[in-house]
């Protein structure tokens, strides 16, 4: 079983002699992942109420898949006109990212999805993206790169923005 039709595909290049790969999508909880009220979210978050907020994710930000170099770079171009939060291990390390821990509870999430205004996905490798699409599910727009079962969840100028993969200038802009 693949979670996105990227990983059907890939697990059947890696694994020629399987005769059947079925793809099933994650999903979310759409009674939790939902928009919600930016300005209690940020004040039960210490977030700021004066600037947009930009929100990214990753398991591990140590994890060179996960694009630091490309956030650290956007983070810089835009870190005058934006604030910057992410939640996830090591969000802390990244100067100018506002670090919101690791999370695993539904409720929790919401909360800090509904605090900001853009998630962007800066995964330079992804099978999936269930955080884009919890994201999506809060009422975010998203930015990502375009990689591995991405599209599967943003379509490109319908429900978000797709990007060259790795292209921290195209996701500037």
């Amino acid at each position: 079983v693949a979670n996105s039709h990227w990983n059907r595909r890939m697990m059947q290049i890696a694994l020629p002699a399987c005769s059947h790969v079925a793809t099933i999508h994650l999903g979310a909880d759409e009674f939790v992942y939902q928009p919600g009220d930016k300005r209690t979210a940020r004040l039960k978050l210490g977030l700021p109420l004066d600037k947009p907020i930009v929100l990214c994710a990753a398991v591990n930000f140590q994890e060179p898949r996960k694009g630091c170099h490309q956030l650290r770079e956007i983070i810089t171009a835009l870190q005058d006109s934006v604030t910057f939060a992410a939640f996830g291990h090591n969000a802390h390390e990244i100067p100018g990212l506002i670090g919101l821990g690791f999370h695993l509870n539904a409720t929790k999430l919401a909360v800090i999805y509904q605090a900001a205004d853009l998630f962007l996905g800066t995964a330079t490798e992804e099978a999936f993206g269930q955080t884009l699409m919890e994201a999506q599910l809060c009422g975010l727009p998203v930015v990502a790169f375009h990689t591995g079962g991405v599209d599967e969840i943003v379509r490109n100028e319908i429900t978000g923005r797709l990007v060259r993969n790795g292209d921290a200038g195209e996701a500037i802009t």
